[in-house]
Formats: structure tokens, C-alpha cells, sequence
């Protein structure tokens, strides 16, 4: 499906590598993947508010801080008001928080970017549900999605 919704568009590509691994696949494993296969480039991880609010939840988070940079994008019901106040306190300390850029720089000077916008309430499981009921999930996703969904039934509860 990711391929169908890349199709024509050169600024993307597809990487099955957290598909080839065998057991959990965890953040951390997949950035220091990634750093392996482009050692001179700065990455940037982007994860959902709804996500960073948990982030502290996840294997090894902390190394995630000072891996990469990572950029936070406000999701519907999930405003990062106070940046530091979902992260535990070992990594609160490495952190110094911008107030005037909405940014938090890591004392490995990597960076934590918030970003504000319009944020739409469309959810991977929201565009499962709508397929599986067979609702219109026309705009949800590219139309080559779209039919590749239908055609397949991926999410349809009949063979």
C-alpha cells in the first residue's frame, strides 16, 4: 500500500526494514538501522502528540533523544502544552526547553521540534474501521490505496 500511495512521487521511497526483522520492532533499533545505512546524515524521527505523550512509555526511549532529531506534530485532542511534562525525569535533565521556538535541544545536540498546524482526526485505525464496515474512505487515503483496499478486501470482515 505504501508503494501504491508513493507511486510517481521521486521525493519518496519505500523501506520494508523493520519488516524484515524477526520479533518486535522497536524505534530505537529502527533509527540506529537507518544510521548505519546513511552514517552522514541527520535524521529526524516525526511521531504524533499523542505519541510523545507516551513516549516515555517506549523501549529505550531515552536513547531516541539523543539519536535523532525529533519533530512533534499536534494531533486532535492531544496539545503538547507543557513539552517537558510527559517525559521522566532522566531525560527532562538533558533537555533544555526554547520557549520561543517550540523546540527542546538535547545536550547531544539533537532537537525536539513542536509543530503546530491543522491537525486532521485521521487515524490508521479510523481507515480501518470505515474499510472493514465498507464506508468511503475516499481522501482518508490515495485513491491507488483506496482500490488496492477494495480490490484485495484487505479489512473486509468477509473472504
Amino acid at each position: 500500500m505504501v508503494r501504491r500511495a508513493i507511486e510517481g512521487n521521486p521525493a519518496f521511497e519505500v523501506c520494508d526494514i523493520e519488516g524484515q526483522r524477526s520479533g518486535k520492532s522497536y524505534s530505537i533499533d529502527t533509527i540506529a538501522a537507518f544510521h548505519s545505512m546513511y552514517p552522514a546524515d541527520e535524521l529526524h524521527f516525526i511521531i504524533g502528540s499523542d505519541s510523545y505523550r507516551e513516549i516515555g512509555l517506549w523501549h529505550r526511549y531515552r536513547e531516541i533523544f539523543s539519536s535523532c532529531n525529533l519533530i512533534v506534530v499536534d494531533r486532535p485532542g492531544c496539545p503538547v502544552t507543557d513539552p517537558l511534562a510527559p517525559l521522566p525525569d532522566a531525560v527532562r535533565s538533558e533537555l533544555c526547553l526554547i520557549q520561543s521556538s517550540r523546540r527542546m535541544q538535547h545536550e547531544a545536540g539533537t532537537s525536539v521540534q513542536f509543530i503546530s498546524g491543522c491537525p486532521l482526526d485521521i487515524s490508521s485505525s479510523e481507515i480501518r474501521r470505515l474499510a472493514a464496515a465498507g464506508h468511503s474512505i475516499t481522501y482518508l487515503v490515495p485513491s491507488a490505496v483506496e482500490t488496492y483496499i477494495k480490490q484485495q478486501r484487505i479489512y473486509s470482515e468477509c473472504p
